[in-house]
């Protein structure tokens, strides 16, 4: 792979705005079918080969995971139920003053 870097794709504006970094970069992060969907389709129009050139991790709850080729390293979770656990986390460290780096 090259050397590019992480880029998270959360939403369709951001999926469109960074269709050049798409380009450049070794591991996609999404976190909707809809957005794997589209991340998908511009790596095919781009020549990217998944687990050769690219790297694709995902979250989702939905079946479009099963359905593409090659097989995706994917997280099968609600992105709804790990916001509110994230949001929890960050709500008690900084209720209790904790250091955040050991969770790090």
């Amino acid at each position: 792979m090259g050397g590019g870097g992480l880029i998270s794709l959360s939403s369709e504006t951001e999926n469109l705005k960074h269709l050049d970094t798409l380009a450049h970069s070794d591991i996609i992060f999404t976190m909707s079918d809809e957005i794997l969907a589209k991340v998908n389709y511009q790596r095919m129009v781009l020549g990217k080969k998944i687990n050769e050139d690219l790297s694709v991790i995902s979250t989702s709850d939905g079946s479009f995971l099963y359905l593409i080729f090659p097989k995706i390293t994917f997280i099968k979770d609600s992105g709804r139920r790990m916001g509110k656990c994230a949001s929890e986390l960050i709500i008690s460290l900084i209720a209790s003053g904790d250091n955040a780096k050991r969770f790090i």
